[in-house]
């Protein structure tokens, strides 16, 4: 097959949409099909085994761009893979599909909803009323991680109209994420006491990302009575500078480690390092949490907001917690509970680890991802 995967992120950019739309192409190729991803130019590139091509953007804001020439190129394949959100890009894919009709097949992963704040808030309201259902029927089959948010997003009254339409295909992880002894270079590199219970956070910290919910996990910290924990913030971003200052005025600024971002083989290494992972987003902008099964499959029991599609990842009291989504007690007690219990940290962990193994690993889903993309042609 001849594919085309269309996102408007992609590594090096850190974000789970473009580490996606990377390991589709990665198992695509791989299985011995010719895929070539589209993605905008934001002066950032790598090499990869399959082909990747850079569109220049007519109208640039973040990390979407409009990128008409597009359209010229979605002739050439027999199935598109568009990454929903990509602005700028999926409306290019849609007025293509909607013009020549073509027998070309469109598949949609919808990955979140997006809601903003503010200017773009409306922006986005405005999308969502009238560019994406458009957007989404367009499509010959809809990809979501969980049918839970499929059924509780924007894409509701869609996926009750046509569930057919709809499959449910979950994110995975790499072999190299695994339960190992805490890595002590990694620690004394941050000054990081090795007889501390490390919390860890590992995400976006910026201002496109205000939705991880990072000052809320601070203030939960805050709230520990005991002396014995440290916070573990891994990401970049421009909104560092307020936490640092939110952790000065809560007192725990040197409880608190800025690691800044990780290279993809020094992940596993940070994950180890950590009691419990943290996952505290505050709105629907997160479906899932990749992190979270990353931590899990290094042993690393979770703690993650009720939201949905996001709760179909935590197996509650069984692998880690769920809290209400901005509930700053909530987090606080539900962090205290398993970094002052270790029987309860070692059940978690071997839970966590079981449960990534026997649903959560690329390969597997890989030969999933095949067979959806053959069962459309």
């Amino acid at each position: 097959m001849k594919i085309a995967q269309i996102t408007s992120v992609f590594p090096p950019y850190k974000g789970g949409i473009g580490q996606v739309a990377y390991h589709y192409a990665r198992l695509f190729y791989q299985k011995g099909e010719d895929p070539t991803v589209y993605t905008v130019d934001y002066d950032a590139r790598e090499s990869f085994d399959f082909k990747v091509k850079y569109l220049k953007t007519f109208l640039k804001w973040g990390k979407a761009g409009f990128c008409p020439q597009l359209f010229w190129e979605l002739k050439k394949f027999d199935v598109i893979g568009l990454h929903y959100p990509s602005f700028g890009l999926a409306e290019v894919v849609w007025l293509w599909k909607k013009i020549f009709k073509s027998k070309t097949k469109l598949i949609i992963f919808y990955h979140h909803d997006v809601v903003g704040s503010r200017f773009l808030g409306k922006i986005f309201r405005w999308h969502k009323k009238y560019l994406m259902p458009r957007i989404i029927k367009s499509a010959d089959l809809v990809m979501v991680s969980s049918f839970d948010y499929a059924k509780n997003s924007y894409i509701k009254n869609i996926y009750a109209n046509a569930p057919e339409k709809f499959i449910e295909l979950p994110f995975g992880i790499t072999h190299n994420f695994y339960p190992a002894e805490k890595n002590l270079d990694l620690l004394n590199k941050y000054n990081i006491p090795a007889d501390k219970k490390i919390i860890m956070n590992l995400g976006g910290l910026d201002r496109n990302h205000y939705f991880k919910g990072v000052n809320n996990l601070i203030s939960a910290c805050a709230k520990i009575k005991s002396d014995d924990w440290h916070l573990l913030l891994v990401g970049s971003g421009d909104l560092i500078s307020n936490l640092k200052e939110q952790a000065k005025n809560l007192n725990i600024a040197d409880k608190i480690t800025f690691a800044g971002r990780a290279r993809d083989e020094e992940l596993p290494d940070f994950y180890r390092l950590a009691e419990v992972f943290v996952l505290p987003s505050i709105d629907k902008s997160e479906a899932f949490g990749i992190v979270l099964i990353e931590a899990m499959a290094c042993g690393i029991p979770i703690i993650a907001s009720n939201l949905h599609g996001v709760r179909t990842v935590v197996d509650e009291n069984k692998t880690g917690f769920l809290v209400t989504p901005g509930d700053v007690d909530d987090l606080h007690n539900k962090i205290e509970k398993i970094i002052s219990n270790p029987e309860l940290r070692d059940k978690f962990s071997i839970q966590a680890r079981k449960r990534v193994e026997e649903n959560y690993f690329w390969d597997d889903i890989g030969d999933q991802l095949i067979k959806i993309y053959q069962s459309v042609i």
